[in-house]
């Protein structure tokens, strides 16, 4: 057993107790105070410089090595979802409606167990390692934030890690691939404007409801019809609201979606797309309609050289490496990727033929994961410090 990976076994019960600890209070986007005060406590113990109030809620932990050399970050999502917790088990969530059923509980407490085995390094290391712990993941960019507040500079940061719990990838095995592996994300919403009136006298009204049936369908097309079918794209609509009464057609409906892509070419094409279906199929019923596009995610895309490091790192600590496929999920890790190499890894999870999705209410995780996913992330920046 390496040597990182053997310190990380050691403090596997304190990695259990602060996970659990984030488990039990989970805070959402951007209100993740006692979160970031938990953390920066730990890292302050620690021996690392620490900054808090990063944007707004935002820690960063700085290990200086012994000598100048390059600096290379670790990054943790703070945030947890508007979810109800199912599982009955000790940690259960205490603050009702919000849980980490995305896994960021882990995420912290691997970054947190890496920065203790990297502080036992110190003299060994050339240069330093960020440890950046980032608010707001799900649905808000908290990434571009943290990236306009300079988490990336003083010091300029040269590379950046972060991986992900994945409950789809057997236990222990990650999941890692160049270039793409997560896809953009953009959130839309329609207004259908009608003209309301009696259920009985529909022809004496213009119904949205019909409307907005028909874009609903019409929507679907564009992934058959205008994209190539070997280029991924999904759109989802997944919220129709209009009408309160049995016998009133109402003078609008509301929708929202999301639609997924892997190129800025297929995204702009899906835009123009269904500006051109909802148009034509308002216009038709004589409805009109509002649509607004709400600027996501870029494409998640791995730098190849990182990815050569992180299977050399994960080989070292005998940790299985598969190539994955495709995910249409994405993450604000994409924002770092823009502004300097980086690298995004699943860690596995799945124990069960049939394992529980991220974002449902019974999500958990076996947490003798911990020492794998911090022992991986150590490594990981130690080889980066190397080259």
């Amino acid at each position: 057993m390496s040597e990182i990976r053997k310190i990380a076994e050691e403090i596997k019960d304190r990695l259990i107790q602060v996970r659990r600890d984030f488990h039990r209070y989970p805070e959402i986007g951007f209100q993740e105070k006692r979160t970031s005060k938990k953390i920066s406590e730990i890292l302050d113990e620690i021996g690392l410089d620490v900054k808090t109030n990063v944007a707004k809620t935002g820690v960063v932990g700085l290990l200086n090595g012994s000598c100048k050399g390059k600096t290379v970050a670790l990054r943790a999502d703070m945030d947890a979802l508007n979810v109800d917790e199912n599982n009955t088990v000790s940690y259960r969530s205490r603050n009702k409606g919000i849980m980490h059923a995305c896994g960021h509980d882990g995420h912290m407490s691997m970054v947190i167990g890496a920065a203790i085995v990297l502080s036992r390094f110190k003299r060994q290391i050339h240069g330093s390692v960020k440890f950046i712990f980032q608010p707001a993941e799900e649905n808000i960019g908290g990434a571009e934030v943290m990236i306009r507040h300079g988490v990336l500079k003083y010091p300029q940061v040269d590379a950046i890690f972060g991986l992900h719990l994945w409950p789809y990838i057997n236990f222990g095995t990650i999941g890692i691939r160049s270039g793409a592996i997560m896809a953009s994300m953009d959130n839309f919403s329609i207004i259908v404007k009608g003209k309301g009136g009696h259920g009985a006298m529909p022809h004496a009204a213009v119904n949205p409801l019909i409307v907005a049936s028909q874009i609903f369908q019409a929507l679907q097309t564009i992934k058959n019809h205008n994209v190539n079918a070997l280029n991924p794209c999904v759109i989802s609509i997944c919220s129709i609201n209009g009408g309160i009464s049995y016998n009133v057609i109402p003078d609008e409906v509301k929708m929202k979606g999301t639609f997924r892509t892997f190129s800025d070419h297929t995204r702009n094409k899906v835009k123009k797309r269904m500006l051109e279906i909802i148009e034509g199929i308002a216009k038709s019923f004589g409805a009109k309609y509002t649509l607004y596009f709400e600027k996501g995610y870029p494409v998640t895309i791995n730098n190849a050289s990182l990815v050569k490091l992180v299977v050399s790192s994960a080989k070292k600590l005998d940790v299985r490496v598969i190539q994955p496929n495709l995910s249409m999920g994405s993450e604000d890790f994409s924002f770092y990727q823009k502004e300097i190499q980086g690298v995004y890894f699943w860690l596995g999870v799945k124990k069960d033929k049939n394992p529980i999705a991220l974002h449902n209410g019974n999500f958990n995780f076996d947490e003798d994961i911990l020492p794998v996913g911090t022992s991986l992330l150590a490594e990981c920046a130690l080889a980066f410090l190397r080259r």
